[in-house]
């Protein structure tokens, strides 16, 4: 520390002068300190240093000779670590983000072909269009995809050919298929129709080449236990105590068209089914069963019964409105659909002695629904279980039976009303043919008054004269010429009293015509 002097204008030190013990002063301090005035013992420790400083400075050198043999291995351990987890951390932030399937989801096959001599770039620029300008490809980044490969050291390995692949393949997996080169699977489309039953399905199988037997697929409907885990709603399927059920499954394979491999196992058509089922019975129906206080199992037999009886597509709801009068009146359902699922005639044109089977599924002596569904129902099916027809419902329609078999229509009654009146003469062609019948006489009778009473009133008087005139140019000895004055004053003394009758009568046709018109267009 230096001091400024205002005399001189200099810095200079300051003076510490020693006092007489020599250990308090500056020089003291200074002097104690100076290790050659120090001895050191026979250890080569100071013999004035206190013993617990010489203890910490031991420790302190052991640790230090441990430190110098293990720090070694420490660090490259820590490093190790560090980079795992590093490693780790950004590898599965890529892998999640870059090699992930573009649809967890999405299984539908894409067919892909590479073509010979493709190199990486040549292959990922394939694969990311492969869905087409509206949809997304088969891998989310071209850049990735090549990057991965010659990553990997498969670039070289790719090979020519077609492929069949799909959105819930990861890049990992597209590359392995394509480094494989295994040959496409063929995919052929099933089309499983409404309302067929579960065996009529497997035979169906059978016939078109798709499965060798029916047996395996029969067994895995009787129970569906292999089915639980990926479709929890089958342990929603009350119990069969009685044993007459034959499939549980049976209403929840649901038809559609569905493309599937030529060598598709039982279990994949199968879980096909369920999950389209699943899709089809979502949120919303499964709400309205709520509403309607009916169960999902309630819902799919009714709909296998109306899935049976109907076939327009209206008469899926009006079948719905009927079943649905019929249960409110504690009446049976009386279908014959449900007997013949146990009898299997083939017909629905069932015996007494058949009608009297005792059967769970039987709708003629037991009330409410049967034992389960009778078939597979479709969504109209379905939909017309859960929203019956509220017209029907109103004027309580209890009845039907089939009109036409060429189409399947059915007619309809309950009440006596004049709709059901309507309905039972085929309301539509009754209609239309009274308007056409009524319409053509209406028009000539109007035209034919029109011109009576138009004549009546002598508007036509001055056409009558012209003609006149004209034959007496013509032939002037048989016609004398008259002036019109004197024609017309001829015509009134002879005209009789004007009638309306023919126009009224075909303004009264064409009025009827028009209202069987709006009651055609309207369904009055």
């Amino acid at each position: 520390m230096m001091f400024f002097n205002r005399n001189t204008g200099q810095k200079s030190l300051p003076n510490y002068a020693p006092d007489s013990g020599g250990a308090s002063g500056w020089r003291g301090r200074r002097q104690s300190r100076t290790d050659e005035t120090r001895d050191f013992n026979i250890y080569g420790d100071y013999e004035d240093e206190p013993a617990e400083n010489v203890n910490r400075r031991k420790r302190s050198e052991t640790f230090w000779k441990i430190w110098k043999i293990v720090r070694v291995p420490v660090i490259i351990a820590a490093s190790l670590f560090i980079t795992y987890m590093l490693l780790s951390t950004v590898g599965k932030k890529i892998y999640n983000k870059y090699l992930m399937p573009v649809d967890p989801n999405d299984s539908t096959p894409i067919i892909v072909t590479i073509p010979q001599g493709s190199g990486a770039s040549t292959v990922a620029k394939i694969l990311y269009e492969a869905g087409g300008e509206d949809s997304p490809g088969l891998i989310p980044h071209k850049a990735v995809f090549k990057i991965y490969v010659d990553f990997i050291g498969k670039s070289s390995r790719l090979q020519a050919g077609t492929y069949v692949l799909s959105r819930n393949m990861s890049i990992p997996d597209i590359v392995d298929t394509i480094c494989r080169g295994m040959p496409p699977r063929k995919i052929i489309k099933l089309q499983i129709p409404e309302g067929l039953t579960i065996e009529a399905m497997a035979d169906k199988l059978v016939a078109d080449g798709i499965l060798k037997s029916p047996d395996r697929f029969l067994s895995l409907c009787v129970t569906g236990e292999m089915f639980v885990k990926d479709h929890p709603f089958i342990k929603d399927i009350p119990a069969d105590e009685t044993g007459e059920r034959p499939y549980r499954l049976e209403g929840f394979l649901f038809p559609d068209t569905y493309d599937i491999y030529e060598d598709a196992s039982e279990e994949t058509i199968i879980d096909k089914m369920l999950d389209r089922f699943e899709q089809i019975f979502g949120e919303v129906y499964t709400a309205r069963a709520k509403e309607l206080g009916m169960s999902m199992y309630d819902v799919v037999t009714l709909a296998s019964v109306i899935e049976k009886e109907a076939r327009v597509s209206d008469d899926f709801y009006r079948v719905s409105a009927v079943f649905s009068n019929r249960t409110k009146a504690n009446m049976n359902l009386d279908s014959d659909a449900t007997l013949e699922y146990v009898l299997k005639t083939g017909s629905l044109h069932l015996t007494e002695e058949q009608l009297a089977t005792p059967s769970g599924y039987n709708t003629h002596t037991n009330s409410g629904l049967p034992l389960g569904p009778v078939s597979n129902p479709g969504d109209t099916a379905i939909k017309a279980a859960l929203y019956p027809n509220s017209e029907y419902i109103a004027d309580n329609y209890l009845y039907f039976c089939l009109m036409d078999p060429d189409i399947g229509a059915l007619i309809f009654a309950g009440v006596a009303s004049m709709r059901s009146i309507w309905t039972l003469s085929e309301r539509e062609e009754i209609l239309s043919g009274l308007c056409d019948a009524l319409f053509v006489p209406g028009a000539l009778l109007t035209c034919v008054g029109l011109l009576t009473f138009t004549a009546r009133e002598g508007v036509l008087d001055i056409i009558s004269y012209g003609f006149r005139n004209l034959l007496v140019l013509f032939a002037p000895g048989k016609h004398k010429h008259q002036h019109y004055y004197d024609y017309k004053m001829a015509k009134e003394a002879n005209r009789g009293k004007a009638t309306h009758a023919p126009l009224l009568v075909g303004l009264a046709f064409i009025l009827l015509a028009g209202v069987c018109l709006i009651f055609y267009y309207y369904g009055l």
